[in-house]
């Protein structure tokens, strides 16, 4: 804990200290806090700042209370940054994670006038439509509905994508990288479908993510439409001229 923290006020001392515990590893991801006396102590602070510093940290995703249980420290959230592209198995993995997927849908389909616009193909066109639940370390985090071109990517249905990741099937097997992406965020809340792919309540707040991943020519490698749960992921922007995160600034992200 920092040599500031005696002159914080107590819930921040109990923040703090919550949080050094989790950063020095004396209380591991997925991990019980230590009982409220117990921990009181060790923090000096009394019951009240404590359970206000746990309830702030419960409402920004970190720690979760479970009745008759105790309080338990929330998985790290996946950080996904603007300017890096790639899949959401690189995403996963940088955090320290394993990736996972439960597939919901892989199937060719004519491109409507929306798919259409967005990908810059023709209306009608033959487009490989992939549906996913996306799932860190056997958690639902996200629903992910990708589109690609057909013509430019012919055979791309035939991969088992369970296991397989769709950035690296189109990087090593079709020679395409993706070099930027362009995204739009947006707040939304889970439908009782969503709710109960990713095990959540109906209303739980979410993230609507459209993204556009293209190569070094502009070209629109994959269009994506992804539900991403607001507890599981966060975004950040790196305002660096390169235009793609350093290792640095990853890792203090992941942090």
């Amino acid at each position: 804990m920092s040599a500031d923290a005696c002159a914080a006020p107590p819930k921040d001392r109990a923040i703090e200290g919550i949080l050094w515990l989790i950063e020095t590893g004396s209380v591991g991801f997925g991990g019980r806090l230590p009982a409220e006396r117990d921990l009181c102590t060790r923090l000096g602070v009394s019951r009240t700042a404590l359970r206000g510093g746990i309830r702030q940290l419960c409402s920004q995703g970190v720690l979760e209370s479970r009745h008759g249980s105790g309080t338990y420290v929330l998985p790290k959230k996946l950080t996904h940054v603007f300017q890096r592209s790639g899949g959401f198995s690189d995403l996963v993995t940088r955090a320290g994670r394993m990736p996972y997927s439960k597939l919901l849908s892989a199937e060719l389909i004519e491109a409507d006038e929306l798919v259409a616009k967005k990908m810059k193909v023709a209306v009608g066109s033959t487009v490989f439509k992939l549906s996913r639940v996306r799932l860190a370390d056997e958690i639902p985090v996200a629903i992910e509905t990708s589109f690609t071109d057909y013509a430019r990517f012919p055979g791309i249905d035939a991969y088992d994508y369970t296991d397989d990741s769709l950035f690296r099937v189109i990087r090593d097997e079709y020679g395409v990288q993706a070099a930027h992406g362009v995204e739009r965020l947006s707040i939304t809340r889970l439908n009782e479908r969503e709710a109960d792919l990713l095990s959540a309540e109906v209303g739980t707040p979410a993230f609507f993510e459209q993204c556009f991943n293209q190569d070094s020519e502009g070209s629109v490698v994959e269009y994506c439409r992804a539900v991403n749960l607001a507890d599981r992921f966060q975004y950040a922007n790196d305002d660096s001229r390169s235009g793609s995160a350093s290792g640095k600034v990853l890792e203090w992200l992941n942090s």
